[in-house]
């Protein structure tokens, strides 16, 4: 079995890849699991980048070959749209991590599997049309260097710059403004998401800077934890496991979906999950929840 869903697997990316010149489609899948991974290297030799950042719980090692990015500097390049708006300081920040044309990009955190989506997410937005993440993270990934399929270095590589055209991509998941969110809050038109913390959502705890505790008027509150494997906190469940966590919280499959969080990380993954699960129409506020309690004239729930 394992052998056939690499062959699919390789098969699906295989058609996904484009020939030279022309505009690559939605791959089949932005999720791959460690277990692929080997075959995916050998055949299309990705860039591969290990996510890290200072509030991570755990430690990352780098597979060889693979590039650091450093994810907290990526957060602090996104919380305002006109640091979002500005393409050439993201081509080159992409470029640097010798990203160039439509080559596949593997991206992998400690397991937490949120650093690894804001980065997927950001290189997808910015025009990465191959970036996919790996399920499971570095435990995962550990453990096939444990029995010699993978290999690791002691510390990252030095990538090559490149020359990256940052343009901005909308599909799969495109991006909700504060606008889109008001708009779908007047008019009924979508399913607010908050996948944030209980606490978070009931305004008991503020994470900074957060200073107005609370969330979006009528948005529903899933817990990303929900999405994750019971045991295995750093594996996302499979599609039709999410699919029915999913209904099980009321969010419709006929209906668009904007989904928020903190600051954008949780919430990449959660759109991620809701892709996967079959929710054709997903978009992701990304700049969540710290840009709307920032207008003193939005309304907060408790």
């Amino acid at each position: 079995m394992m052998v056939r869903s690499i062959l699919v697997l390789l098969l699906a990316v295989l058609l996904w890849c484009p020939p030279p010149g022309a505009a690559a489609p939605v791959p089949p899948s932005l999720i791959v699991d460690a277990a692929d991974l080997p075959a995916i290297l050998a055949q299309f030799r990705p860039v591969v980048l290990a996510a890290k950042s200072k509030l991570g719980a755990r430690s990352v090692g780098y597979l060889r070959g693979a590039v650091l990015v450093d994810e907290d500097q990526w957060t602090a390049a996104s919380r305002r749209q006109q640091q979002l708006n500005d393409l050439t300081a993201w081509g080159r920040r992409i470029g640097a991590l010798g990203i160039e044309g439509n080559r596949m990009v593997i991206v992998y955190d400690d397991g937490e599997l949120k650093f690894a989506s804001r980065v997927r997410y950001l290189l997808a937005h910015f025009g990465v049309s191959r970036a996919v993440l790996v399920n499971g993270g570095w435990p995962a990934l550990a453990k096939l260097v444990a029995r010699g399929v993978l290999q690791r270095q002691s510390a990252p590589a030095s990538p090559v710059p490149q020359s990256f055209p940052a343009r901005v991509t909308q599909p799969p998941i495109p991006v909700a403004t504060r606008a889109d969110v008001i708009r779908a809050i007047n008019q009924h038109t979508a399913t607010i998401l908050d996948v944030r913390s209980p606490q978070e959502y009931a305004g008991t705890r503020l994470l900074p800077p957060v200073t107005r505790g609370g969330h979006v008027p009528g948005a529903v509150n899933l817990p990303l934890p929900e999405l994750f494997v019971a045991g295995r906190d750093n594996r996302l469940m499979g599609p039709s496991d999410l699919a029915k966590v999913f209904r099980f919280h009321g969010i419709d499959l006929g209906r668009p979906i904007i989904v928020y969080c903190q600051d954008g990380a949780r919430s990449s993954l959660a759109a991620l999950a809701l892709l996967e699960a079959g929710y054709p129409s997903v978009s992701l506020y990304y700049l969540s929840y710290l840009d709307w309690q920032s207008d003193p004239m939005l309304p907060i729930a408790k």
